[in-house]
């Protein structure tokens, strides 16, 4: 898919699938979500939700694993028990290759495990 094609497909709504999933993060380790789609539409968004009670779950977003200095999250952004992030655009193209990738996005909570719910649009 050429550039334009990719940037004229987001003007559309999502009209291919969409897909809700249960994502558990822990502490120790950022996780990469994977895409839970079962075809390789290009996504057109995904949103993450804090699912977590008041106990535990403070968790970080972030786009690499090596954000997370010493697992703490200071460098990644807050995901707030009750809250939900977007993320609209979750391919880019490589100008280089012309070829479409994925943006990796990790997961890491501060405190605890998190329960995180995230939704996915194509």
């Amino acid at each position: 898919m050429s550039e334009q094609s990719a940037l004229l497909r987001l003007l559309v709504n999502g009209d291919k699938e969409f897909k809700t999933t249960t994502l558990n993060v822990g502490s120790l380790t950022p996780t990469l979500f994977t895409s839970q789609l079962t075809v390789d539409y290009a996504r057109k968004l995904v949103t993450f939700y804090n699912n977590s009670d008041a106990t535990s779950g403070e968790t970080m977003i972030g786009h690499s694993s090596a954000i997370f200095t010493g697992n703490s999250g200071e460098n990644g952004y807050p995901l707030p028990i009750g809250a939900e992030i977007t993320v609209p655009v979750f391919r880019k193209l490589n100008k280089v290759t012309g070829a479409e990738e994925t943006l990796d996005i990790y997961l890491l909570c501060v405190s605890g495990e998190a329960d995180i719910r995230v939704f996915e649009v194509a």
